[in-house]
Protein backbone atom coordinates (compact mmCIF):
# COMPACT_ATOMS: atom_id res chain seq x y z
CA UNK A 1 0.00 0.00 0.00
CA UNK A 2 3.12 2.38 -0.25
CA UNK A 3 2.46 6.08 -1.71
CA UNK A 4 4.15 6.97 -4.78
CA UNK A 5 4.96 10.45 -4.78
CA UNK A 6 7.22 9.99 -2.10
CA UNK A 7 8.89 6.82 -3.39
CA UNK A 8 11.70 8.71 -4.50
CA UNK A 9 12.58 10.79 -1.87
CA UNK A 10 12.72 7.95 0.53
CA UNK A 11 15.06 6.32 -1.79
CA UNK A 12 17.32 9.31 -2.06
CA UNK A 13 17.15 9.96 1.67
CA UNK A 14 18.12 6.58 2.45
CA UNK A 15 21.61 6.69 0.37
CA UNK A 16 23.28 8.36 3.01
CA UNK A 17 26.11 9.96 1.03
CA UNK A 18 28.91 10.95 3.03
CA UNK A 19 29.63 14.96 3.67
CA UNK A 20 31.36 16.94 0.52
CA UNK A 21 34.18 19.08 0.45
CA UNK A 22 36.96 16.96 -1.42
CA UNK A 23 37.40 17.44 -5.05
CA UNK A 24 35.64 14.36 -7.40
CA UNK A 25 35.97 13.06 -10.85
CA UNK A 26 33.85 14.29 -13.38
CA UNK A 27 32.38 10.83 -13.37
CA UNK A 28 32.53 7.67 -11.47
CA UNK A 29 30.15 4.46 -11.20
CA UNK A 30 30.42 1.65 -8.80
CA UNK A 31 27.77 -1.36 -7.50
CA UNK A 32 27.22 -1.97 -3.74
CA UNK A 33 29.85 -4.30 -2.59
CA UNK A 34 27.13 -6.87 -2.57
CA UNK A 35 26.62 -6.57 -6.62
CA UNK A 36 22.85 -6.58 -7.49
CA UNK A 37 21.42 -8.61 -4.39
CA UNK A 38 18.21 -7.15 -2.82
CA UNK A 39 18.90 -4.21 -0.35
CA UNK A 40 15.35 -4.50 1.08
CA UNK A 41 12.25 -6.38 1.56
CA UNK A 42 8.71 -5.73 3.15
CA UNK A 43 5.79 -7.19 3.80
CA UNK A 44 2.30 -5.10 4.21
CA UNK A 45 -0.90 -6.41 6.04
CA UNK A 46 -4.58 -4.79 6.17
CA UNK A 47 -7.35 -7.21 7.20
CA UNK A 48 -10.27 -7.45 5.34
CA UNK A 49 -12.56 -4.30 6.03
CA UNK A 50 -16.60 -3.81 5.74
CA UNK A 51 -17.87 -0.60 3.73
CA UNK A 52 -18.89 2.48 5.69
CA UNK A 53 -22.48 3.27 5.27
CA UNK A 54 -24.24 0.08 4.51
CA UNK A 55 -21.98 -0.43 1.18
CA UNK A 56 -21.64 -4.10 0.13
CA UNK A 57 -18.17 -4.38 -0.75
CA UNK A 58 -15.38 -5.94 1.54
CA UNK A 59 -11.50 -4.86 1.20
CA UNK A 60 -7.83 -6.07 1.74
CA UNK A 61 -4.82 -5.84 0.69
CA UNK A 62 -1.66 -7.34 1.51
CA UNK A 63 1.93 -5.86 -0.33
CA UNK A 64 5.29 -7.43 -0.96
CA UNK A 65 7.96 -5.35 -2.06
CA UNK A 66 11.65 -6.26 -2.64
CA UNK A 67 13.96 -3.56 -3.96
CA UNK A 68 17.90 -4.03 -5.86
CA UNK A 69 20.27 -1.11 -5.84
CA UNK A 70 21.80 -0.19 -9.37
CA UNK A 71 24.63 2.46 -7.95
CA UNK A 72 26.37 2.37 -4.96
CA UNK A 73 25.77 6.29 -3.79
CA UNK A 74 28.87 6.69 -1.99
CA UNK A 75 31.02 5.34 -5.08
CA UNK A 76 29.56 6.54 -7.95
CA UNK A 77 29.03 10.55 -8.90
CA UNK A 78 28.71 13.19 -12.13
CA UNK A 79 30.19 16.34 -11.49
CA UNK A 80 29.95 16.12 -7.73
CA UNK A 81 26.34 15.20 -7.21
CA UNK A 82 26.45 11.57 -5.74
CA UNK A 83 24.35 8.98 -8.01
CA UNK A 84 21.74 6.65 -6.50
CA UNK A 85 19.69 4.23 -8.70
CA UNK A 86 17.31 1.07 -7.55
CA UNK A 87 14.80 -0.94 -8.91
CA UNK A 88 11.86 -1.50 -6.85
CA UNK A 89 9.18 -4.38 -7.55
CA UNK A 90 5.77 -4.46 -5.44
CA UNK A 91 3.20 -7.60 -5.62
CA UNK A 92 -0.38 -6.61 -4.16
CA UNK A 93 -2.68 -8.98 -3.41
CA UNK A 94 -6.10 -7.69 -3.03
CA UNK A 95 -9.38 -9.66 -1.13
CA UNK A 96 -12.34 -7.65 -2.66
CA UNK A 97 -15.83 -9.21 -2.45
CA UNK A 98 -18.97 -7.10 -3.25
CA UNK A 99 -19.15 -4.08 -5.63
CA UNK A 100 -15.99 -3.57 -5.92
CA UNK A 101 -16.09 -5.58 -9.23
CA UNK A 102 -12.17 -6.15 -10.00
CA UNK A 103 -11.44 -9.40 -12.85
CA UNK A 104 -7.75 -9.68 -10.73
CA UNK A 105 -6.75 -9.72 -7.36
CA UNK A 106 -3.36 -9.58 -8.40
CA UNK A 107 -1.73 -6.25 -8.93
CA UNK A 108 2.07 -5.37 -9.83
CA UNK A 109 4.25 -1.85 -9.50
CA UNK A 110 7.81 -1.38 -10.78
CA UNK A 111 9.47 1.49 -9.72
CA UNK A 112 13.09 2.98 -11.14
CA UNK A 113 14.05 5.81 -8.68
CA UNK A 114 17.14 7.80 -10.33
CA UNK A 115 18.17 10.38 -7.18
CA UNK A 116 21.08 13.18 -7.71
CA UNK A 117 22.32 13.97 -4.36
CA UNK A 118 24.89 16.78 -2.94
CA UNK A 119 25.88 17.16 0.19
CA UNK A 120 27.28 20.83 1.61
CA UNK A 121 30.22 20.30 4.01
CA UNK A 122 27.98 22.09 6.51
CA UNK A 123 25.55 18.87 6.24
CA UNK A 124 23.32 20.33 3.80
CA UNK A 125 21.76 18.25 1.03
CA UNK A 126 20.20 19.08 -2.33
CA UNK A 127 18.01 16.23 -3.87
CA UNK A 128 17.48 16.24 -7.51
CA UNK A 129 15.11 13.07 -8.47
CA UNK A 130 13.20 11.20 -11.40
CA UNK A 131 10.94 7.84 -10.97
CA UNK A 132 9.08 6.11 -13.90
CA UNK A 133 7.03 3.53 -12.69
CA UNK A 134 4.54 1.58 -14.67
CA UNK A 135 1.66 -0.05 -12.24
CA UNK A 136 -1.18 -2.49 -13.65
CA UNK A 137 -2.83 -6.09 -12.93
CA UNK A 138 -1.97 -9.24 -14.56
CA UNK A 139 -5.66 -8.99 -16.72
CA UNK A 140 -4.59 -5.82 -19.02
CA UNK A 141 -2.60 -6.11 -22.19
CA UNK A 142 -1.55 -1.76 -21.40
CA UNK A 143 -0.03 -0.87 -18.72
CA UNK A 144 -0.43 2.39 -16.99
CA UNK A 145 3.31 4.47 -17.32
CA UNK A 146 4.06 7.64 -14.93
CA UNK A 147 7.27 9.82 -14.61
CA UNK A 148 7.19 11.05 -10.91
CA UNK A 149 10.03 14.20 -10.20
CA UNK A 150 11.14 15.29 -7.34
CA UNK A 151 13.37 18.22 -5.82
CA UNK A 152 14.36 19.28 -2.40
CA UNK A 153 16.52 20.98 -0.07
CA UNK A 154 17.57 20.18 3.39
CA UNK A 155 18.84 22.23 5.81
CA UNK A 156 20.76 21.18 8.93
CA UNK A 157 20.06 23.55 12.05
CA UNK A 158 22.06 21.86 14.32
CA UNK A 159 22.76 18.26 15.13
CA UNK A 160 19.20 17.69 16.92
CA UNK A 161 17.28 19.40 14.48
CA UNK A 162 16.93 19.69 10.30
CA UNK A 163 14.62 20.96 7.62
CA UNK A 164 13.48 19.42 3.99
CA UNK A 165 11.73 21.82 1.74
CA UNK A 166 10.75 20.56 -1.89
CA UNK A 167 7.96 19.74 -4.25
CA UNK A 168 6.99 16.52 -5.97
CA UNK A 169 5.06 15.54 -8.91
CA UNK A 170 3.65 12.40 -10.42
CA UNK A 171 1.55 14.38 -13.68
CA UNK A 172 -0.98 11.15 -14.34
CA UNK A 173 -1.70 10.19 -11.04
CA UNK A 174 -1.84 13.54 -8.91
CA UNK A 175 -5.47 15.43 -9.05
CA UNK A 176 -3.49 19.07 -8.59
CA UNK A 177 -0.08 17.71 -10.90
CA UNK A 178 1.99 18.18 -8.10
CA UNK A 179 2.51 18.87 -4.31
CA UNK A 180 5.01 20.22 -1.84
CA UNK A 181 7.07 18.25 0.24
CA UNK A 182 8.00 19.14 3.97
CA UNK A 183 9.72 16.96 6.33
CA UNK A 184 12.20 17.34 9.54
CA UNK A 185 14.14 15.43 11.63
CA UNK A 186 14.34 16.36 15.52
CA UNK A 187 15.77 15.25 18.40
CA UNK A 188 13.77 16.97 21.29
CA UNK A 189 16.36 14.61 23.85
CA UNK A 190 19.07 12.32 23.84
CA UNK A 191 17.45 8.63 23.13
CA UNK A 192 14.07 10.45 21.33
CA UNK A 193 14.21 11.12 17.15
CA UNK A 194 11.09 12.68 15.87
CA UNK A 195 10.48 12.70 12.30
CA UNK A 196 8.57 13.80 9.22
CA UNK A 197 9.74 11.83 5.63
CA UNK A 198 7.04 11.88 3.08
CA UNK A 199 3.28 10.68 4.56
CA UNK A 200 4.82 9.35 7.88
CA UNK A 201 5.34 10.92 11.26
CA UNK A 202 6.87 8.61 13.74
CA UNK A 203 8.50 9.23 17.32
CA UNK A 204 10.72 6.16 18.30
CA UNK A 205 12.76 6.00 21.54
CA UNK A 206 16.31 4.45 21.58
CA UNK A 207 16.29 1.59 24.56
CA UNK A 208 19.77 0.71 23.37
CA UNK A 209 22.45 1.40 20.65
CA UNK A 210 20.29 -1.08 18.44
CA UNK A 211 16.70 -0.96 19.78
CA UNK A 212 14.26 1.69 19.28
CA UNK A 213 10.26 1.62 20.20
CA UNK A 214 7.97 4.15 19.38
CA UNK A 215 4.74 5.03 17.66
CA UNK A 216 3.46 6.38 13.70
CA UNK A 217 0.83 7.28 11.82
CA UNK A 218 1.22 7.50 7.96
CA UNK A 219 -0.92 7.54 4.73
CA UNK A 220 -0.66 4.48 2.73
CA UNK A 221 -1.76 3.75 -0.53
CA UNK A 222 -1.47 3.51 -4.54
CA UNK A 223 -2.60 3.70 -8.16
CA UNK A 224 -2.92 0.95 -10.48
CA UNK A 225 -4.45 0.30 -13.97
CA UNK A 226 -6.97 -2.36 -13.70
CA UNK A 227 -9.63 -4.70 -15.35
CA UNK A 228 -13.22 -4.22 -13.61
CA UNK A 229 -16.51 -5.19 -15.13
CA UNK A 230 -17.05 -1.91 -16.11
CA UNK A 231 -13.81 -2.31 -18.25
CA UNK A 232 -10.48 -0.89 -17.88
CA UNK A 233 -10.28 1.77 -14.67
CA UNK A 234 -7.48 3.82 -12.82
CA UNK A 235 -7.72 1.84 -9.16
CA UNK A 236 -6.57 4.26 -5.82
CA UNK A 237 -6.56 3.14 -2.70
CA UNK A 238 -5.36 5.16 0.47
CA UNK A 239 -5.50 4.69 3.76
CA UNK A 240 -4.71 6.46 7.35
CA UNK A 241 -2.57 4.74 9.15
CA UNK A 242 -1.66 4.78 13.01
CA UNK A 243 0.27 2.33 15.32
CA UNK A 244 3.45 1.21 17.23
CA UNK A 245 6.44 0.84 15.61
CA UNK A 246 9.91 -1.46 16.63
CA UNK A 247 13.80 -1.14 15.09
CA UNK A 248 16.41 -3.53 15.54
CA UNK A 249 20.08 -2.46 13.98
CA UNK A 250 21.51 -5.65 13.45
CA UNK A 251 24.87 -4.45 11.82
CA UNK A 252 28.27 -5.68 12.86
CA UNK A 253 30.78 -3.78 13.40
CA UNK A 254 32.31 -1.65 10.81
CA UNK A 255 29.07 -1.80 8.79
CA UNK A 256 26.40 0.75 8.03
CA UNK A 257 23.46 0.89 9.82
CA UNK A 258 21.07 -2.74 8.57
CA UNK A 259 17.31 -2.73 10.26
CA UNK A 260 14.72 -4.58 10.89
CA UNK A 261 11.37 -2.76 11.47
CA UNK A 262 8.20 -4.27 12.36
CA UNK A 263 4.83 -1.99 13.12
CA UNK A 264 1.37 -3.27 14.11
CA UNK A 265 -2.04 -0.93 14.26
CA UNK A 266 -4.85 -0.22 12.20
CA UNK A 267 -6.09 1.46 9.25
CA UNK A 268 -8.26 4.36 10.70
CA UNK A 269 -10.23 5.31 7.08
CA UNK A 270 -9.51 4.10 3.90
CA UNK A 271 -11.04 4.32 0.24
CA UNK A 272 -10.57 2.78 -2.52
CA UNK A 273 -11.82 5.17 -6.04
CA UNK A 274 -11.86 4.51 -9.56
CA UNK A 275 -10.87 7.13 -12.20
CA UNK A 276 -11.93 6.52 -16.24
CA UNK A 277 -8.72 5.15 -17.81
CA UNK A 278 -7.22 7.84 -19.56
CA UNK A 279 -9.84 10.14 -18.63
CA UNK A 280 -10.92 12.40 -15.73
CA UNK A 281 -8.99 12.63 -12.48
CA UNK A 282 -12.30 13.10 -10.57
CA UNK A 283 -13.17 9.39 -9.24
CA UNK A 284 -16.53 7.68 -10.96
CA UNK A 285 -16.66 5.35 -8.35
CA UNK A 286 -16.25 5.60 -4.52
CA UNK A 287 -15.70 3.28 -1.69
CA UNK A 288 -14.96 4.11 2.06
CA UNK A 289 -14.06 1.35 4.35
CA UNK A 290 -14.11 0.87 8.19
CA UNK A 291 -10.85 0.35 10.58
CA UNK A 292 -9.41 -2.54 10.19
CA UNK A 293 -6.16 -4.67 11.00
CA UNK A 294 -2.34 -3.01 10.09
CA UNK A 295 0.97 -5.01 10.04
CA UNK A 296 4.21 -4.53 8.23
CA UNK A 297 7.61 -6.38 8.56
CA UNK A 298 10.65 -5.36 6.62
CA UNK A 299 14.40 -5.92 6.39
CA UNK A 300 16.29 -2.74 5.19
CA UNK A 301 20.48 -2.33 4.65
CA UNK A 302 20.75 0.15 1.96
CA UNK A 303 21.89 2.87 4.36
Amino acid sequence: MKSNVYTVMLAALAAGVAPGGQAAPDWSYALPSTGLLPSAFSYEFASSMRERHGGASHFGMQDVSLTIPLSDPRASSLHGWAINAELTTTLSFVDAEGAIGLEGDTLYKMTLPLSFIRQTPAGDRWILAAAPTVSSDLERGARCFDLGLFAAYTKKWSDDFSLTLGAAAYPRFARYYGVPVFGFEWKPAEDWKVVLKGYRLSAMNALDERLSLGGFVASKGGVWTVETERGARMLNVQSLVVGLAGEYDFSQQGQRKRIIAVELGSTLASSVRFHEFGGSRDADESHHYRPGLYASFGVDFRF
